[in-house]
């Protein structure tokens, strides 16, 4: 954890924390709320609040909390709505030594945040800082509470991801959870891509990593995020992540992971497997088997869940799982008929300009 006797070194640095908004009416007051009483000096700290052509009274309340607030606050416009535009925007405008960006949605509860991502910055000599982003927030409804458990287990979340760890401090690869940056590393390696509209920072964070940059990660700088509540919205959310990563794949395929491929790749074998059924009797006992396996898997995760959590779990966690493994694989292969119809734009010279 932060060393306690390095708290106050370099506190003189200055953030700027950029917030990519759209409808956040419900969850930005209390964001802003966290961040303006932060135990850090109000001057060298400003707040940026990207909004993409909010229908809902987020530009309003942002307006309002900044005619009182100690920090500076401004919002800027987002027309493309995109996150990825939003990020970039914020990162233009800043002119701080610290880039932090968060979502809008977000529960910050350690008053010394911005301190430790100072301390640690510098102690670690590090150019890009991770956060865990458990989602366990008092506001859960019992459906939210089972979903973030889901979520964090092994089964749950890409197999090299640390987004959720909220034991380790390390060195660490920041693609699944970089996001508190030096404002050098964008002249190093560019702004966004705004060609995606999911996946932007795991784009992002692995320029930083091939660009040889320290990433350093810790479970002082953890902030709490509100989960999806309802499948729906958590089908939504993982189309959008496994178009991201076709995406990814297709500017980097040198960083592809198996841990990226299985759910794409389980799906396809299992249609392959179905198929084939019509005419090789033996793919029909495949596919049997290959279903058992997995069914085998969320059973015995939902199991364990369920004794630690409560029974609600053996009802909502394998409906968690389902949409998870096979919303990424839709998105994934919806990205890839997409991209025979049209090839993805290299980001221009002038876009990734920081």
């Amino acid at each position: 954890m932060t060393d306690n006797s390095n708290q106050n070194a370099r506190s003189d640095l200055s953030i700027s924390v950029v917030i990519p908004v759209r409808n956040e009416e419900a969850h930005i007051r209390f964001t802003l709320d966290a961040l303006v009483t932060q135990e850090y000096p109000p001057q060298k700290l400003e707040i940026l609040v990207v909004d993409g052509n909010s229908t809902d009274r987020t530009v309003e309340i942002v307006s309002e909390f900044a005619r009182t607030s100690p920090v500076r606050i401004q919002v800027l416009p987002n027309p493309a709505q995109w996150s990825s535009s939003g990020r970039n925007i914020g990162i233009k405008a800043s002119n701080s030594e610290i880039i932090a960006i968060i979502d809008g949605h977000c529960y910050i509860r350690n008053p010394l945040l911005l301190r430790n991502i100072v301390t640690l910055m510098e102690s670690k000599q590090a150019d890009c800082l991770c956060r865990p982003a458990p989602n366990y927030v008092e506001a859960n409804t019992p459906f939210q509470d089972v979903l973030a458990r889901t979520r964090a287990s092994r089964l749950g979340h890409g197999l090299d991801s640390t987004i959720y760890d909220m034991q380790n401090e390390r060195y660490v690869n920041p693609m699944s959870s970089g996001a508190i940056y030096r404002a050098t590393v964008f002249d190093k390696v560019g702004l966004h891509d705004e060609e995606f509209d999911a996946c932007e920072d795991v784009e992002l964070n692995y320029r930083i990593w091939k660009a040889g940059l320290k990433s350093y990660s810790s479970p002082d700088l953890a902030i709490y995020y509100s989960p999806r509540k309802t499948l729906g919205s958590l089908w939504n959310q993982m189309l959008r992540y496994g178009q991201g990563r076709l995406r990814f794949m297709r500017k980097h395929p040198e960083a592809v992971s198996i841990g990226q491929l299985i759910p794409a790749g389980f799906v396809l074998w299992l249609l392959v497997t179905a198929a084939l059924g019509f005419w090789w009797p033996l793919s029909t006992k495949i596919f049997a088997g290959t279903i058992l396996i997995y069914l085998s898997a969320v059973i015995a995760f939902t199991i364990a869940l369920a004794f630690e959590h409560g029974w609600r779990h053996l009802f909502l966690s394998p409906l968690v799982y389902f949409t998870v493994h096979f919303g990424l694989a839709a998105g994934f292969w919806r990205e890839a008929l997409r991209a025979v119809l049209r090839p993805i734009r290299k980001p221009s010279t002038q876009q990734n300009e920081a």
